[in-house]
């Protein structure tokens, strides 16, 4: 029970019994927004909790163009501005100011994200176009399709690697630029990294790459991509199925 997780801050943690991670609640927030979008029932005050609880870790953060934050306070929020918007939630147009003033220390993962947030708070925003563009020319190309690595090395426990950074990449371009043949390219990387039992190596990974493809799904092919895109869950397409409801528990 996904909601049953939900700390009293309003934060979600890691694993049961932890304490409230922003990084951790921002993909809930996210997923549970995108539910209700697809006509899951999902409970609009745990919603709201885990909203404010992002919107305070934001504000406690006050960053700004000159701000010395590391590179993955950063990512964090960023990801936490566009899981805020992508929910229906106003977020903070000074932080993402902030966020783009600095985003030549984001990830290719965050930049995506502060792009989507961006375009979010004003459509057609010239500085969204401009991140996109920028991710655009970063793709690393090989024959097992397009990816985007992290800007540098840093903890392999704490940075966001090739893999999370191209899932939220693509899922931006599926957003913004579907007819993008980057696009098709990087769902080709992606199922390529699949592991032998069709799943990626992490739960963090596992949610991140049907996340992009449910995002891709219906929306035009790319030119020469050469990839059909279709998304289920549990063999069923998303939103529908038993237990219509975030509470769903799957059966032991």
């Amino acid at each position: 029970d996904l909601l049953g997780l939900q700390n009293e801050d309003g934060g979600w943690p890691w694993w049961p019994g932890g304490k409230s991670d922003v990084e951790s609640s921002a993909y809930m927030v996210f997923g549970l927004g995108r539910a209700r979008q697809a006509g899951v029932e999902v409970d609009a005050q745990s919603v709201q909790r885990g909203a404010d609880y992002l919107r305070t870790a934001i504000s406690a953060t006050a960053v700004t163009p000159t701000s010395t934050l590391s590179s993955r306070q950063l990512d964090t929020l960023a990801l936490a501005q566009f899981a805020l918007q992508a929910a229906g939630q106003p977020g903070d147009p000074a932080t993402l100011e902030a966020l783009y003033g600095l985003r030549s220390n984001l990830d290719p993962g965050a930049q995506a994200c502060l792009a989507l947030a961006l375009e979010d708070s004003t459509p057609d925003s010239p500085q969204a176009g401009d991140r996109l563009s920028g991710l655009e020319t970063a793709a690393v190309r090989a024959g097992n399709g397009a990816h985007w690595e992290p800007l540098k090395p840093r903890d392999p426990q704490s940075q966001l690697p090739a893999l999370a950074n191209t899932a939220l990449v693509a899922y931006a371009l599926a957003q913004r630029a579907p007819g993008s043949p980057l696009l098709g390219e990087a769902v080709r990387y992606l199922m390529a990294q699949r592991q032998a039992n069709g799943g990626w190596g992490s739960t963090l990974h596992r949610a991140r790459g049907p996340m992009d493809l449910a995002g891709g799904e219906g929306r035009p092919r790319p030119p020469g991509g050469g990839v059909s895109l279709s998304a289920a869950m549990d063999g069923r397409p998303p939103g529908r199925g038993p237990g219509r409801g975030a509470r769903h528990t799957p059966p032991a």
